[in-house]
């Protein structure tokens, strides 16, 4: 039987899956030259890396706060200026980041499971915003 805290590691997982389902559909889709996009990739993935590290990590709790915030502003730098209007999958990209931290700190998964959480989640979220693009674009 599921307890409260597997419930809502469940759920912060699928909004976090939700985000970053958004990011690389709003990556791919945006009107940017290919260096642009391959640098706004790089930045989001060296800022989720660093953001997760700060996150599990064993830092005060002010510490990882600020240097989360750091790391996310970094990112939100990258996606502003690479992508056209950059800031707002950046946003995206702070929340699924800050969702999926709190809960691998905080969750009685393991770091396999939660992994596999999120991929199943981005693995539902990326066709349909896909397909409804193609739909959309078809005309």
């Amino acid at each position: 039987m599921l307890n409260w805290n597997e419930i809502f590691s469940g759920l912060a997982l699928a909004f976090a899956g939700f985000a970053y389902a958004f990011l690389v559909c709003f990556i791919f889709v945006a009107n940017a030259p290919f260096w642009d996009t391959a640098i706004a990739i790089g930045g989001a993935l060296v800022g989720t890396v660093a953001t997760y590290w700060v996150l599990t990590s064993s830092l005060p709790s002010f510490w990882i706060l600020a240097l989360m915030f750091l790391s996310q502003a970094v990112v939100m730098g990258f996606l502003g200026g690479f992508l056209p209007e950059g800031i707002f999958p950046g946003s995206f990209l702070c929340a699924g980041n800050l969702a999926l931290g709190i809960t691998s700190r905080n969750t009685n998964f393991s770091q396999q499971k939660t992994l596999l959480i999120l991929i199943v989640f981005m693995a539902l979220f990326i066709p349909v915003w896909a397909a409804d693009f193609l739909r959309r674009n078809a005309n």
